[in-house]
């Protein structure tokens, strides 16, 4: 397939490249250990939570149908990038979801969640060496326990695209304000290419990274004076990498959808009539505040909305950062202008996300809060250690046990909440997960039971369409799944009379249904519109599976 032999190329690569960078980071991390045993006793301990996190089974609802569930259909449909039908997430941009294609090849969910797990080490050890060039070595590794705090990596270890999008954005920024203090157009090359990475990992990136960036080299530009041809270039170069890197996503999404960015700027773009519900949907609950409101009133009542998210949420970052944003250029402008800029724009960028889910957007800006914070507190302990050195040693000790306690009151109710109810455990073993899942409700032995009575009597070459549940990642097979934004679900095409055209559309040759009794869910007459077209052939509990009659 494919993507895995994409895959299988670069993987390799990677390693090579990892295993000669290795002493040198060994010994690095060594060093900063030794500076700083109770900021990197923190991080051991938060390390090692979320690193449990990936011994249990993924059970997050937009994990298993979107991040997973994608690079799981490309992997049993051909391995190719292709549309994933009635999956409205799946004409986002993926570059995140497809560094999961090799893993959920050669493992599951949890092989899946240690990639995931894995991509803080490049972050963590890029926020240490950014405060260590900004001066800070003493509190670089408290910028690791900040980062590791933050609200919004959801559960201990969950498969999405966060770490991945927070990374390219933070390193693409790093990486600007380099090339701009020193006049690398290499370096810049660089950070436009990530740039574009970030934006092919999640949308938010073209907010608050491509477009902020875009800015910061504006501000550049306009005290620098480089000329208009050399202004031109830089703006020229910048744009064209960052799209061009992002360009196969809104390639794909025009050709599908007739949308290059479905499902934002509907209102611009449009859509084809088959897709135009499920972006209405979204466009009702995310979107931008300029395009969304008709006043000021409005406009002003979505900030107050979006603060209140952040603060009510315990987002530290958020908070801290606001206050570091006014004391660090009374403190120490010099130095930290790039980082300050950064966060300004970001802070500005928030007054225009609209909608409900708009802490999880700014999020986004965790890498650069990071370092905004801790270079204001680092800027404060220097003040103080002139006074008193007790005082200022014990600032970021206090600093890394706060952030710690946000991080349990925020994770604690979750975690204990039901359907996940984790406690740490390791949970590795197939029986040992099955057991873990049906404990929780996640999963039923029912299910299971079908699921292994399809491996042995279902081809796997047929395709079987699921219904009403369609988060089955552990249906290692082809099939497909309703999804409620698009209005296409199993009961309105019985209500319509077009059931079997559908199925028949799609190619499905087989149909699982659960809760087939449900009166609530399944219209009354069901099986008196299927008789002669489905042909039950096992029965779970109330899981039932049906050969679908194509001449029927």
């Amino acid at each position: 397939m494919f993507l895995i032999s994409v895959a299988v190329l670069l993987t390799p690569v990677a390693v090579w490249g990892l295993w000669l960078r290795t002493p040198a980071l060994l010994r690095s991390v060594r060093r900063t250990a030794a500076e700083s045993p109770f900021g990197f006793g923190l991080v051991t301990i938060l390390g090692i939570i979320y690193f449990l996190g990936v011994c249990v089974p993924e059970r997050e609802e937009d994990a298993i149908w979107y991040h997973l569930g994608i690079p799981i259909f490309y992997l049993f449909h051909g391995g190719f990038i292709q549309e994933v039908p009635f999956n409205l997430p799946s004409h986002y941009p993926m570059y995140g979801q497809l560094h999961y294609t090799l893993s959920l090849a050669v493992g599951n969910d949890s092989t899946a969640k240690a990639f995931s797990f894995c991509q803080f080490f490049p972050a963590l050890i890029l926020i240490v060496s950014t405060l260590k060039q900004l001066g800070h070595s003493r509190s670089a590794v408290f910028g690791c326990v900040l980062y590791l705090c933050c609200a919004h990596f959801r559960l201990p270890t969950m498969a999405n695209v966060q770490r991945t999008v927070f990374f390219f954005t933070l390193l693409s920024m790093v990486l600007l304000w380099t090339s701009l203090n020193r006049r690398s157009f290499s370096v810049f090359v660089l950070a436009s290419f990530f740039c574009g990475m970030a934006m092919g990992v999640k949308m938010n990136a073209l907010l608050f990274c491509y477009l902020a960036e875009v800015l910061l080299i504006l501000g550049w530009l306009l005290f620098n004076r480089p000329g208009w041809r050399n202004s031109l270039t830089y703006l020229s170069v910048h744009s064209g990498i960052s799209w061009l890197v992002f360009s196969p996503w809104l390639i794909k999404s025009y050709m599908i959808t007739g949308n290059p960015l479905y499902p934002m700027l509907g209102d611009f773009f449009g859509c084809l009539p088959r897709f135009r519900d499920a972006m209405e949907t979204t466009s009702s609950i995310h979107g931008i505040t300029a395009m969304k409101v008709s006043s000021l009133s409005e406009a002003w009542a979505q900030v107050v909305h979006n603060v209140e998210t952040l603060t009510s949420e315990t987002d530290l970052l958020f908070s801290l950062g606001a206050v570091s944003l006014i004391l660090l250029p009374i403190l120490k402008f010099r130095g930290h202008r790039w980082v300050w800029s950064s966060s300004l724009i970001a802070y500005l960028f928030l007054t225009q996300l609209w909608g409900d889910t708009t802490g999880r957007l700014f999020s986004i800006n965790a890498g650069v809060l990071v370092l905004l914070i801790v270079s204001t507190i680092s800027e404060v302990t220097t003040i103080i250690r002139e006074r008193n050195r007790s005082i200022a040693n014990a600032v970021f000790p206090l600093v890394g046990i706060l952030f710690l306690a946000s991080f349990f009151f925020v994770r604690v109710p979750l975690l204990r909440g039901p359907g996940v109810d984790w406690r740490g455990g390791v949970t590795l073993t197939e029986e040992s997960r099955k057991e873990w899942l049906i404990e929780r409700g996640v999963r039923t032995a029912d299910l299971f039971e079908m699921e292994a009575w399809m491996k042995t009597h279902v081809p796997p070459e047929d395709e079987v369409y699921v219904a009403p549940n369609g988060y089955l990642t552990s249906l290692r097979r082809r099939f497909i799944a309703s999804d409620k934004f698009f209005g296409e679900q199993l009961n309105q095409w019985i209500q319509d009379g077009t059931v079997n055209n559908r199925l028949r559309d799609l190619g499905a040759d087989w149909i699982l249904i659960d809760r087939i009794e449900d009166t609530d869910f399944w219209p009354p007459g069901l099986m008196e519109q299927l008789e002669g077209k489905w042909v039950l052939v096992k029965r779970a509990g109330s899981w039932a599976i049906y050969r679908i009659n194509i001449g029927g």
